[in-house]
């Protein structure tokens, strides 16, 4: 289990690493220098996986980061982050359906 110290530095890494990296590819699109697609595909799968463990934790602080980093993501590479939102939202409501038949 992770401690309040653990959460406190994981959501400082994905605010850090996202925003580090919204900043350094809007001036890479200002100066023309833009990232290639294996760069922002790699950063996304990477981040992703981060946002995947802190999208269920029990820290709010955590939960609401890992869901901005994924919105601010959708944006610069939708066909890594989007397939994998729709993913959970589906198991989300398949989860409040079969609950709401079990209680029926």
């Amino acid at each position: 289990m992770f401690n309040q110290t653990k959460f406190s530095q994981c959501v400082c890494v994905l605010k850090f690493s996202s925003q580090m990296f919204c900043s350094e590819l809007k001036a890479r699109v200002e100066s023309q220098n833009i990232l290639g697609k294996p760069e922002r595909e790699a950063f996304v799968t990477t981040v992703m996986k981060l946002i995947d463990r802190g999208q269920y934790s029990k820290n709010g602080a955590l939960a609401w980061t890992a869901a901005s980093s994924a919105s601010r993501l959708a944006y610069i590479e939708p066909s890594i982050v989007l397939p994998m939102v729709v993913n959970r939202f589906q198991m989300a409501l398949d989860t409040v359906r079969c609950k709401y038949i079990a209680n029926s």
